[in-house]
């Protein structure tokens, strides 16, 4: 987790379970195989922009916070 998204995590009182950062991590290595750098994954209420190559999530966005439900520079979406 990159500073901002613990950041964003912590303001608004969200925990990450140990099963989702398996979840995140287990897509984040089938996005890296079909090509995907930056994808957006969507879990449960919780949009994670992540840089597929680093593992890292750069930002989290919780539902009631997706003002303009758009997200620019990803090139792949997962559903976890």
């Amino acid at each position: 987790m990159s500073a901002h998204a613990q950041k964003r995590l912590k303001q608004n009182n969200i925990n990450i379970s140990p099963q989702d950062i398996t979840k995140i991590s287990n897509a984040a290595a089938k996005a890296e195989k079909k090509g995907s750098r930056e994808s957006l994954m969507l879990l449960r209420d919780l949009a994670l922009v992540v840089n597929i190559s680093n593992r890292t999530v750069i930002t989290a966005v919780e539902k009631t916070r997706q003002k303009d439900k758009i997200f620019t520079n990803i090139d792949s979406t997962i559903i976890l």
